[in-house]
C-alpha cells in the first residue's frame, strides 16, 4: 500500500484514500471470510483490502465469517423503541417486537421489502437484521 494515506472518515472509520465503492471479486470476499476465520481483525482486512470495514463487516455477516472465540458480545435488543446518532444520522434499534414481527413475515415467505415496508425500515436493514438474528440463533446452539 505504498502511497496511500490512512485517514478515518466520518464514521471514525480507517479510510485508506481509495474509493469506499470499489467491489470486491467474489474470491477476495471469500479470502475476506477465511481470513476474518482465522482471526484476522475487520479493520485490518479493510485495510488489506482497500475497502470500509462496514463492507468487511457486511460481508462477514452474509457469509457468517466470526473470528475464532469471538469476544463481542451481541448487544441486548430493547424491548421500548430507541435511537442513536451514528456519524449525524439517527439509528433506530430494532425491539424485540419488531423483531418478533419480521421473523413472523419471514417464516410466511414475504419478500424483504414488504417487510421493510411494514416496518418502515429499508430492505437491506431488514435484510441485515434477519442475519444477525440468524447469528444470535447460531450462537445460541453452541
Amino acid at each position: 500500500m505504498q502511497g496511500t494515506s490512512i485517514n478515518l472518515n466520518a464514521h471514525g472509520e480507517i479510510s485508506t484514500g481509495r474509493s469506499s465503492r470499489r467491489r470486491l471479486t467474489k474470491a477476495q470476499i471469500t479470502e475476506i471470510a477465511s481470513l476474518r476465520e482465522r482471526g484476522w481483525a475487520t479493520r485490518a482486512l479493510a485495510l488489506r483490502f482497500g475497502v470500509t470495514i462496514s463492507l468487511v463487516e457486511w460481508h462477514c455477516l452474509r457469509l457468517g465469517a466470526e473470528a475464532p472465540k469471538s469476544r463481542y458480545a451481541l448487544r441486548s435488543v430493547p424491548q421500548a423503541p430507541q435511537a442513536y446518532l451514528r456519524a449525524g444520522r439517527w439509528v433506530r434499534l430494532y425491539t424485540q417486537e419488531e423483531d418478533a414481527r419480521l421473523l413472523a413475515m419471514a417464516r410466511e415467505g414475504r419478500p424483504e421489502r414488504q417487510i421493510a415496508k411494514a416496518l418502515q425500515r429499508s430492505a437491506t436493514s431488514v435484510a441485515g437484521r434477519l442475519m444477525v438474528l440468524a447469528r444470535r440463533e447460531a450462537r445460541a446452539e453452541i
